[in-house]
């Protein structure tokens, strides 16, 4: 479908769902909900089989075709509809499923009306470039540009070309932000904030306060490990340390040498095995590790049928972060073939940051010191104690940069402060242990992701981490070679995307999320 059919389509729907909200169809019976199910589903199915083929061949996937003929269903009159549904009928399970298909039609509906200031930002974003001397780059590089670079000087110069691009972009965000609470008062809610409580299923202002908590308790631990991991991976004092520093500090090839390309299928399906896994023989999951010219690098999994038909999709890579990229999505592959939540919603539409979750659990094994001991041989003694106090410190710094970033969203779209630019410097210099700059005080247009991305990432490095610490409570320190820890995994699992995280956390022994069991996990490493 052409993007101006989708427009077309979209101009209609708004037709048809124009006028008050009590003139609305009566209650859907639990028959029409089911209809609603399928209809979406077969969508779902359609679209993750598109998006395969582009993954893995290079075949470009044409989504827009695939919401032809489906206008009615996605819909802001399906969603009121549903509400209804789910307001009058008591069934908590029957609620449950209601309330997750709902939101996937909310996604869908805000993905329509924003449909051309999303194509316009991308088109904005892909011709921006950054020019460094006489060569140029595509911003969309500027992480890995960073990340690979050694020079002290050079980063900085990437940096400040990188400032200049971002007033560019700066109007199509805005353009883009407007188009989305245009999109959200159509839906019946009265803010931006509002509809991403419901699209992600909490309460964020609660999770703002649950990131502050975290930052607070996690500031006393961090700055002396992180002015040692400079010294040690980057060879330079912390005063000297800028927001450019970071990727490469993140990217750290030092420890490469333990994490050879050729072994890494073999060390990862031994891992498996240890926990009484084993991907290679699940005959629900399809692992397409080929290389191919068109073939993206990238792990990712796509859910096609959970639990009959999930695939994954990866290239063995060299070092480190070839290494974490594949324990990371082979978790979120053993989730969707482990589930036996029993319809398409609880499979596929629930919370997210649990596949999240599970994906930081499996890669936590690469950080964990006692695989380290018997594993890393590649490595000195001495190595290894410095690589587990590395990869402590990286997650510790992720989780509070995404903190940070939920902090700083909440107070955005609760018109908090008037001066983004210095509310994401103070926040993001907390956060980096380091103050940023100005010119880093304006990649608050550029960092952030749609409706709080940031508060799954933060919640799923929480969860993982409570996780770690039941698993090393109950197995010992060396449960990731426990038949009976992967039995455990494997029965949280199986609930699918059915719980919510605070009532899995509570099957878990707190009341709710909170980031005290990743503390615990990681304090002793640093």
């Amino acid at each position: 479908m052409k993007r101006s059919l989708v427009v077309s389509l979209f101009l209609a729907l708004l037709a048809a769902c124009a006028g008050n909200g009590a003139a609305l169809d009566t209650t859907p019976q639990k028959s029409d909900v089911d209809a609603m199910r399928d209809e979406a589903y077969g969508v779902w199915k359609q679209q993750q089989l598109l998006l395969w083929d582009e993954w893995t061949q290079g075949t470009p996937a044409n989504l827009a075709e695939t919401f032809r003929d489906h206008e009615t269903l996605f819909s802001s009159r399906t969603a009121w509809r549903l509400l209804r549904s789910m307001n009058e009928n008591s069934d908590p399970a029957f609620q449950r499923s209601v309330r997750y298909l709902r939101r996937h039609i909310l996604f869908e509906v805000v993905g329509y009306e924003t449909s051309a200031q999303q194509d316009e930002l991308a088109r904005v974003r892909n011709a921006e470039s950054l020019k460094v001397g006489d060569q140029t780059f595509a911003l969309s590089h500027l992480n890995t540009l960073m990340a690979r670079e050694t020079d002290y000087a050079r980063r900085r110069e990437l940096q400040q070309a990188a400032g200049q691009t971002y007033a560019n972009l700066s109007e199509a965000h805005l353009q883009l932000d407007r188009a989305v609470a245009a999109a959200t008062k159509k839906l019946g809610f009265s803010s931006y904030l509002e509809l991403a409580n419901e699209l992600r299923g909490t309460d964020l202002a609660e999770v703002s306060r649950v990131a502050e908590q975290f930052m607070n308790d996690t500031d006393p631990i961090f700055l002396a490990p992180l002015k040692q991991a400079l010294m040690t991976e980057l060879s330079f004092e912390f005063e000297q340390m800028r927001h450019a520093d970071m990727p490469r500090l993140l990217w750290s090839v030092r420890y490469d040498k333990a994490f050879p390309q050729d072994i890494l299928s073999t060390s990862h399906a031994v891992s498996m095995r240890q926990l009484g896994f084993s991907l290679a023989d699940m005959p629900n999951l399809r692992i397409d590790a080929d290389a191919r010219a068109n073939k993206r690098k990238r792990p990712r999994t796509f859910p096609v049928a959970v639990p009959n038909d999930v695939r994954m999709s990866y290239l063995p890579q060299e070092g480190l972060r070839g290494w974490e990229a594949l324990y990371h999505e082979a978790g979120h592959a053993l989730f969707y073939v482990t589930s036996r939540a029993p319809s398409f919603e609880l499979q596929a539409l629930g919370d997210q940051t649990l596949v999240y979750a599970y994906g930081f659990l499996m890669q936590s094994i690469l950080g964990n010191p006692h695989w380290v001991k018997t594993a890393l041989v590649r490595l000195t003694a001495d190595e290894q104690k410095s690589y587990s106090k590395y990869i402590a410190l990286k997650r510790l710094f992720l989780a509070r940069r995404y903190a940070a970033k939920v902090m700083f969203e909440v107070a955005w779209h609760s018109n908090q402060q008037p001066d983004l630019a210095k509310l994401y410097q103070n926040l993001m210099s907390r956060a980096h242990g380091f103050r940023l700059d100005e010119v880093d005080a304006q990649r608050w247009l550029v960092d952030h992701e749609p409706f709080f991305l940031s508060a799954q990432f933060f919640r799923a490095w929480l969860l993982a981490g409570l996780m770690e610490q039941r698993l090393q409570q109950t197995f010992g320190d060396r449960w990731f070679e426990s038949k009976e820890a992967g039995a455990w995994i494997a029965a949280f699992m199986r609930k699918g995307l059915e719980p919510s995280v605070d009532e899995l956390a509570r099957d878990l022994g707190v009341q709710k999320i909170d980031g005290k069991a990743l503390i615990a996990v990681l304090k002793p490493r640093l």
